[in-house]
Order: C-alpha cells, then sequence, then structure tokens
C-alpha cells in the first residue's frame, strides 16, 4: 500500500515536473526588427519580420502581429533582431502630435519655451492662438539682442523677439500636453500635473536661435491679442 502511494507521488511529480519543463519551452510568434531602423521612420512589410522567441520573459506589450507595425512610426531606434514593443511605434511622425492638424508653414520648426502662467496670459492660452514674444533678461545674464537685430527693444529691457506667433501646444511642468485630445492630455491648469510649464510655438528656422537663447537665459512673456 505504501509503495503504491509512493509510485502515485512520483508519478504525480514527474508530470509536474515535465508540464514545467513544457511551460518554460513554450515558443510564439514576436515580431522583431528585420534590420536597424531610425527613429522617425514608418515601418514598411520589409522592416520587420516574425520569429519565434519563449514566451518567458517577454516584455509586455510585445507586437505577435506584421500588420500591428507596419504603417506606423519608429518612437525610437530599434536594432536589428529587436522585439518590437506596441510603445516602441507611433501613429504619426515624429512632430506630428505636436502641431496637432494645425498648418504649420513650412520653413518653421517647433520650439518650447518655458513660461509661467502669469507670464502667459495666466494660461489662458490655446492651440492656434497668435502670441507677441517677449524676452526680459534673468538677473546676471546679459540679453541676446546681439544674436539677432530684426527685433526691437521694448521697455526696460524687454525685447520683443517673435510677433504673431502661432501657438501650438500647452505642456504641463511635468511634459504632458494640456486641453489635448490625446491620451496623455491633462486637462485644467494650475491643477496637479496640470501646471503649465512651458508652450510649444511654430518659429520661422531663422528665429530659432534667438528663441534658445531667450529660453535659456531670459524670462519669457507672451502677449495674447485681443482685436
Amino acid at each position: 500500500m505504501r509503495r503504491s502511494l509512493y509510485l502515485a507521488l512520483f508519478v504525480l511529480l514527474a508530470l509536474a515536473a515535465g508540464g514545467l519543463v513544457v511551460h518554460d519551452q513554450r515558443t510564439v510568434d514576436v515580431v522583431v526588427a528585420a534590420h536597424d531602423l531610425r527613429a522617425g521612420s514608418q515601418v514598411q512589410g520589409s522592416d520587420v519580420e516574425i520569429h519565434r522567441m519563449h514566451a518567458d520573459g517577454l516584455p509586455a506589450g510585445t507586437l505577435t502581429r506584421i500588420d500591428d507595425a507596419v504603417g506606423h512610426y519608429v518612437a525610437w531606434p530599434l536594432a536589428g533582431g529587436e522585439a518590437v514593443l506596441a510603445r516602441a511605434l507611433r501613429d504619426q511622425r515624429s512632430g506630428g502630435a505636436v502641431s496637432g492638424g494645425l498648418a504649420v508653414p513650412s520653413g518653421f520648426r517647433a520650439v518650447a519655451v518655458q513660461v509661467q502662467p502669469a507670464s502667459a496670459v495666466g494660461g489662458l492660452l490655446s492651440a492656434g492662438d497668435r502670441v507677441d514674444v517677449y524676452a526680459t533678461p534673468l538677473p546676471g545674464h546679459q540679453t541676446a539682442s546681439s544674436v539677432t537685430a530684426t527685433t526691437p527693444a521694448i521697455g526696460a529691457g524687454a525685447e520683443l523677439i517673435g510677433r504673431d506667433v502661432l501657438v501650438l501646444q500647452l505642456r504641463s511642468d511635468q511634459g504632458q500636453a494640456l486641453n489635448g485630445d490625446g491620451g496623455e492630455a491633462v486637462h485644467g491648469l494650475n491643477f496637479g500635473s496640470g501646471k503649465l510649464g512651458s508652450v510649444v510655438l511654430a518659429v520661422p528656422d531663422n528665429d530659432v536661435v534667438r528663441f534658445a537663447s531667450a529660453t535659456a537665459g531670459e524670462t519669457i512673456y507672451l502677449a495674447l491679442s485681443l482685436s
């Protein structure tokens, strides 16, 4: 009787061990990069392929169908043979989410400037608004007027660096889109993670250096035209 019990227990343990081995060896279809892919490139059918990989240890969101990758844009560089994750792809080219469907003329770039709500019409701005942009040197910093002489100085040290500039997007101090339609959007300014931190502007190529200099060493003030 005891021998039969031991034998039955042995068989159960063997079956359990065998099941674990089979589980460890279970493989699934995984979408991998067929070669190195640059960030921003659109995935074509020849850019990805299916490999069989062990299911254990695969990151969450690993794609298993090529159709789920083709047509999307690469969010960050992928090495050949690397498993493609859902979060590594975007529905639109880099920068598309910033423009929000607004018509941005050729020769313009998206530039983010740090602002406080009080310096940005109390934070009551929306994508599509047009603003005049002023820069005032921070204590201990000189103005960057020498970078470009195309904008006049106004007031006590304040300088008009951009007129009728298109607002593309508002971002929180945590880098989230404010009042947008995307899933990362935060609705309502100055509430938790929704505090205004920067405004993305469409700036002419020739003015990017001036705006970059202002962001680094000056206080930015935005004025909204009500006419």
